[in-house]
């Protein structure tokens, strides 16, 4: 994993499970958003999938 220490730096949980992934900011904003829509609709539902696409 080329991931810079700093982005293993503590952050808000659910960006920390993201970034741990080491996929990128892209993903976590992509995730943030989904997660907003998911909010709408089914948090659960859309919340696991993005968390497994992650890992």
């Amino acid at each position: 994993m080329n991931v810079p220490k700093t982005a293993m730096t503590p952050k808000p949980s659910t960006t920390s499970t993201i970034t741990r992934g080491g996929f990128g900011n892209t993903v976590s904003r992509q995730a943030a958003a989904q997660r907003a829509s998911a909010t709408n609709n089914n948090r659960s539902s859309t919340g696991s999938s993005s968390y497994r696409a992650g890992g």
